[in-house]
């Protein structure tokens, strides 16, 4: 079966997912961009000597499933939209290829590190099951009867592992996000996120988008999902952040 990008992948070295649990960082430092699906090619030859990339039985090109919850008052969206530290996003995760479900909490503490907990699960969709009860009552204050569905997206992940073991870089695209029954798609956004255990500007990745005058940028896919299928949510603080994503995903045209 053929995918996106296929010949540029091909060219990289492979990782399996047992070598790439040496890097998990599920305590690190995020470090987003957001670049118009007309420069991946551009930037994936760019990194083809400094990076691996997570091969599964010849694939290397991931559909993901995500389904975020959130109080009736969307407190945790809110939190984040008024820049409050020391926020959550709890969601379930499946990875369509492998059939694999997990049920993660994001903590995104006051020292801008982020701090992944998780466990898989049998399912994932827009109930939650006692593991990620258990989950919730163990590592929050929340309570799980006070959650619900509140966006779902999906996607495409390209995983990349620096040489060095040090660094992971994930590459997501064709971005589509349901709220309320409203869906969206987003074909010519990618983001792309570079996770370390200390925040390090001179990887070759942060180099080459600095190169191409890509900047980091500030997007959380849940609020993004959430702000482009409900207008009606308070998105002030956002305003900014969603104009520059416009003006990335008309870059295309204006080529």
């Amino acid at each position: 079966m053929s995918y996106p990008y296929e010949e540029i992948l091909s060219q990289f070295e492979p990782i399996t997912l047992s070598e790439m649990d040496s890097v998990a960082l599920l305590d690190r430092t995020d470090t987003k961009y957001v670049v118009n699906t007309a420069m991946l090619d551009t930037i994936l030859k760019g990194l083809q000597s400094s990076y691996k990339i997570l091969d599964i039985n010849g694939l290397r090109y991931f559909n993901y499933e995500s389904y975020y919850f959130d109080t009736p008052d969307l407190s945790l969206f809110t939190k984040h939209h008024n820049g409050i530290s020391n926020r959550l996003k709890m969601r379930y995760r499946r990875y369509v290829q492998s059939d694999l479900n997990f049920f993660e909490i994001k903590f995104k503490n006051n020292k801008s590190r982020t701090i992944k907990k998780r466990v898989m699960t049998d399912t994932a969709g827009v109930n939650l099951c006692d593991k990620a009860k258990e989950l919730i009552a163990t590592r929050t204050n929340m309570n799980a009867t006070d959650l619900q569905i509140a966006a779902t997206i999906n996607y495409a992940r390209i995983t990349l592992i620096s040489k060095k073991m040090d660094e992971r870089a994930t590459i997501d695209l064709n971005l589509e996000v349901i709220r309320n029954g409203v869906t969206k798609h987003f074909p010519s956004l990618a983001i792309v996120e570079v996770k370390q255990a200390k925040f390090d500007y001179s990887s070759p990745i942060n180099r080459l988008l600095k190169s191409m005058h890509i900047i980091p940028a500030s997007l959380s896919k849940y609020c993004w999902a959430m702000t482009q299928c409900d207008s009606t949510l308070k998105a002030n603080n956002f305003k900014s952040q969603q104009l520059y994503v416009s003006k990335i995903l008309n870059q295309k045209q204006s080529n």
